[in-house]
This record gives C-alpha cells, sequence and structure tokens, in this order.
C-alpha cells in the first residue's frame, strides 16, 4: 500500500494481518515538503515485517531538477536507518507540472 501525511502513523500490522505485504511510504514533495509521518510510519511497516519502499513526489512546475534530486538525497540519507536487509533507497515517484 501506499501512505503519506494523510495516513499518520497508522497500524502497519493491522495492514500486515489483513493481507499487506509492502508499503511504499511518500518522504517528501518538491522542495519544500517533508512527510512528518514518514520516520513513524517506516519504523511502523518495518516492525510488522513488511518490505518498503520509499518515494519523493516531484513537482517540477517551479523548481529545477537539480533542486529534486538534492530533496530526495537529503530525506534518503534520514531515512536510511529504517532500510533493512532487501529494502530500497528512495526513489523518484512520480511528476506533477502546473
Amino acid at each position: 500500500f501506499d501512505a503519506a501525511s494523510y495516513q499518520g502513523c497508522y497500524s502497519a500490522t493491522a495492514a500486515q494481518q489483513a493481507g499487506a505485504r509492502f508499503s511504499f511510504i511518500k518522504l517528501s514533495q518538491g522542495t519544500d515538503y517533508t512527510n512528518p509521518y514518514a520516520g513513524c510510519q517506516l519504523t511502523a511497516s518495518r516492525n510488522a515485517g513488511l518490505r518498503l519502499g520509499a518515494y519523493h513526489y516531484a513537482d517540477v512546475s517551479g523548481n529545477s531538477a537539480q533542486a529534486e534530486v538534492q530533496q530526495v538525497h537529503q530525506r534518503g540519507t534520514r531515512e536510511r536507518s529504517h532500510r533493512g536487509r532487501g529494502h530500497p533507497r528512495a526513489r523518484l515517484g512520480a511528476v506533477r507540472q502546473s
């Protein structure tokens, strides 16, 4: 399942018991938004035994590609401790143009 700040700190154990096997967590968007719940979402998912994925939602309507990549790198570095064996690094996700 996909989680962002809208879901808050959810019960990943309940999701796992309902059949979820992986979670993709939105870490950030553009250059000025960071999901405030990403840390607890990653921890809860990992503790529930879910495979983890993380993504940055690029917003290129006014940001340079270099600024977007820097945002992904900074957030991915902070969340690196949540990755376990077999868990991917943060990836660039969808792109929105206004």
